[in-house]
């Protein structure tokens, strides 16, 4: 609007040099100008159909509170030079659906390329969609633009909580591997002593785990499902129920990542397998992430990043009960949305917002 607004008055100055001094120069000078609106026009519309662009986010993990780069790939297909180029981007939490935008100015030559970056910090975990919201291309005077959408072209980053240590005690630190261990009858999980069962090869499954003899008789990939041991097994049940879901608080849900990302990463820091259970609102049942190194928890946080919360009450370990075997309470843990940890009905430790770190690192767990 400001450009537009000079340019007016820049021909309203030469119509009255015109008009006051009979100019010939002033006269042809009005009429290149008026001339010359259409061509601008014309010349954003080109400019504007002759851009592509698309979201590359180099690293796909990042630390809360650490700076994360996403770029913005320009090309411009015109042999003409974009001078002016408005670039905004959306960030959108998918937990919450909450969203910021991002926005800078770029120059593309003519027939090259550009590369625009955003250096980021999330104050808040979880997963990001990134999209280009508009591009906005301007002509060489800046006085109209046109605008382009790319509904489709996405990427994501997710954003991982803190890995505090808990010191961990009890039994389960110290407790032996036995031959008699009992393993679970209706659950798979990741013990390679125990064949569980087998299915058919799908997308993601890894050929170390292709069952090579009843894919010969076959002449089909069979893959094989390990078990999950019963024995030494700890259960991390997680109530993903909250009173007002549409209401729900960003450091609230960071607050509970925070703390079970500090019992399951410090369970696997211990050797100590356990499987991590919730209710999920798409399945209409309940999830199961197993847990036997420090990458699975990473794996399991990125699946809770993509569950709903939900406001009707689910008793997890219960319905866990119902469906499989029966869990000793001894060996069980539930976490609330507000931090809490939970023993069977007891609650055994209250984590409160102030000075979280400081009470995850002098909290013991026994188990």
């Amino acid at each position: 609007m400001k450009n537009k607004m000079i340019y007016i008055m820049t021909m309203i100055f030469t119509i009255i040099i015109y008009a006051f001094f009979n100019s010939h120069a002033a006269r042809d000078l009005f009429a290149f100008e008026v001339v010359l609106i259409p061509w601008m026009f014309l010349m954003s519309i080109y400019l504007t159909g002759n851009i592509n662009a698309n979201i590359e986010i180099p690293y796909y993990h990042a630390r809360k509170h650490s700076e994360f780069m996403i770029k913005v790939n320009l090309n411009n297909r015109s042999f003409l030079p974009i001078t002016v180029c408005y670039v905004k981007v959306k960030c959108t939490n998918s937990l919450t659906g909450k969203a910021f935008y991002m926005s800078e100015y770029a120059m593309v030559d003519g027939k090259r390329e550009s590369v625009l970056e955003f250096y980021l910090q999330s104050f808040y975990c979880g997963k990001y969609e990134v999209r280009i919201e508009e591009i906005r291309v301007y002509d060489y005077l800046r006085i109209f633009s046109n605008t382009k959408k790319w509904d489709s072209n996405t990427d994501e980053v997710l954003i991982l909580p803190q890995f505090r240590k808990i010191l961990i005690g009890g039994t389960a630190v110290t407790r032996a591997r036995h031959e008699w261990e009992q393993y679970s009858h209706t659950s798979s999980g990741e013990d390679t002593s125990e064949v569980f069962d087998v299915h058919e090869y799908r997308n993601g499954d890894t050929f170390q785990r292709v069952h090579w003899k009843l894919t010969a008789k076959t002449n089909q990939y069979l893959v094989k499902e390990y078990s999950m041991p019963l024995e030494n097994m700890i259960f991390l049940f997680l109530d993903l129920h909250c009173e007002n879901v549409e209401n729900i608080i960003q450091e609230k849900l960071d607050h509970f990542f925070e703390v079970l990302a500090a019992i399951s990463w410090s369970l696997a820091w211990e050797g100590i397998n356990h499987a991590v259970v919730w209710y999920s609102m798409e399945k209409r049942g309940l999830e199961i992430s197993h847990i036997e190194y420090e990458k699975n928890v990473y794996s399991m946080v990125e699946k809770i990043f993509g569950e709903k919360f939900y406001e009707d009450y689910r008793n997890v370990r219960l319905i866990y009960n119902v469906e499989n075997e029966k869990i000793k309470e001894d060996c069980s843990l539930t976490i609330d949305v507000n931090g809490n940890v939970y023993r069977g009905d007891v609650c055994i430790k209250s984590f409160d917002s102030q000075n979280l770190e400081k009470q995850i690192v002098e909290w013991k767990l026994e188990i």
